[in-house]
């Protein structure tokens, strides 16, 4: 995911991925109740794959932007998945 986010003007951003438990304590909790559910995602639960950069532009806006731009998608270190 290193490889896909921290990249561009921006090189220090990853995304927020929460459980569903966790949804209450993020958008109605304090911040500290709100930062306790920032943790380490489990990799073996994500699956990575480039997208097209009209995502980049929010005048974009089908359901076409997040299909893989290529065959081999990646894996959750940023690897070629074989």
């Amino acid at each position: 995911m290193a490889r896909i986010h921290n990249t561009g003007n921006n090189p220090h951003r990853m995304p927020a991925i929460l459980h569903r438990e966790d949804f209450d304590s993020w958008l109605h909790g304090t911040g500290d109740e709100a930062r306790a559910v920032l943790r380490q995602y489990e990799p073996d639960h994500m699956y990575a794959y480039e997208v097209s950069t009209r995502v980049n532009s929010p005048k974009n806006n089908s359901p076409e932007l997040i299909d893989p731009v290529e065959s081999q998608p990646l894996s959750s270190s940023g690897e070629r998945r074989s």
